[in-house]
């Protein structure tokens, strides 16, 4: 039979192999779930990192279409604006004659103003023609 002694040092030997074998486990363990923790860390990161590169493209596509019209609205805008220009020096060179025709009409309204005149004169000359002739 073992003494005493032995007894205790075998449980203890054994308790502390199971205290070991504890602290390999929760070892592990840790070890295993910070790698989980790692992992999936990583795959957020990476998602994120995926969805703020998709946010970029996309910025950078609504850039693109923006400077494309406003690139159309700028030459539209230059177009209309040398028209513009073309017009009033249009303008000015027919400005003239315009001034002209302006005359001419005023003229013409005038001369049937007379004509209207003369018109209702003929007819009390001619009325008073007649009445005399009547009278007679």
């Amino acid at each position: 039979m073992e003494s005493t002694g032995e007894q205790l040092s075998e449980r203890e030997r054994l308790r502390h192999s199971d205290e070991e074998d504890t602290v390999a486990s929760a070892v592990a363990n840790a070890h295993a779930a910070s790698e989980k923790l790692v992992q999936h860390t990583l795959g957020l990161v990476t998602k994120e990192f995926d969805l703020k590169l998709a946010d970029l493209d996309l910025l950078r596509k609504m850039n693109d279409a923006s400077k494309t019209q406003y690139s159309t609205i700028t030459d539209r805008t230059r177009a209309a604006v040398d028209r513009l220009f073309t017009l009033r020096a249009e303008q000015e060179e027919i400005a003239p004659e315009l001034e002209k025709i302006d005359k001419i009409h005023a003229s013409a309204v005038e001369l049937e103003n007379v004509a209207k005149l003369l018109d209702d004169y003929t007819k009390q000359l001619k009325a008073r023609f007649e009445a005399s002739v009547l009278k007679k």
